[in-house]
């Protein structure tokens, strides 16, 4: 299911909505298009929305490009990131990490 994105997706300063190809956002990871992903990413690359839009898709579950990354690049960073922190808690408190 496709939740509602913020408002700065309708905003007519995000790139995306600029050069008319919002559906950048609603492409299936199970059909990857390498050619439509860097062509995303390249649009991306001059919002002014790239970090709000990737915290955003990073925070739910959203496929496409996002921010700049793919789902599953959105995904593993997440994981990355869960690993570091519960690595640091582990470290700090000495206490076992939630999961890895």
């Amino acid at each position: 299911m496709i939740e509602q994105p913020p408002d700065f997706f309708s905003s007519d300063e995000a790139q995306c909505r600029q050069l008319g190809i919002d559906a950048v956002r609603i492409m299936n990871p199970e059909d990857r298009d390498i050619i439509a992903e860097n062509a995303a990413r390249a649009v991306c690359s001059d919002c002014i929305f790239i970090e709000n839009c990737r915290e955003w898709g990073m925070s739910h579950d959203q496929v496409g490009v996002l921010g700049g990354m793919t789902w599953r690049e959105r995904h593993n960073l997440t994981l990355k990131i869960r690993r570091e922190r519960n690595k640091m808690r582990k470290h700090c408190l000495g206490t076992e990490p939630d999961y890895e």
